[in-house]
């Protein structure tokens, strides 16, 4: 698909659900909604290939990778993105998962 970005809660980080996040990163100009996914859980982005994979845990979203379609989307996307997991006190990272 292209790179990935990861963000991991920090402890001064609020707990957030997944329809916390869709609000977040809706309001931030870019709607999106969950997707039904067999891995876990996903954000996708309307009109856009870039999606979000996220860990949960008792309903908390912990984990987040972006999967940034990089040759087909603009980079604003990515960087409303990084700025709403930034400004909500998440960590950009290493995958922490592994």
């Amino acid at each position: 698909m292209g790179t990935e970005a990861y963000y991991s809660r920090s402890a001064e980080a609020s707990d957030r659900t997944v329809a916390d996040l869709v609000g977040l990163l809706t309001a931030a100009g870019y709607p999106c909604c969950e997707e039904a996914d067999e891995w876990g859980r996903r954000v996708a982005f309307e009109g856009f290939e870039s999606y979000l994979d996220l860990t949960v845990e008792d309903e908390a979203v912990v984990f987040a990778t972006f999967d940034m379609a990089i040759l087909h989307d603009p980079p604003d996307l990515f960087e409303a993105v990084e700025r709403v997991f930034v400004e909500d006190g998440w960590d950009l990272g290493a995958d922490d998962e592994s």
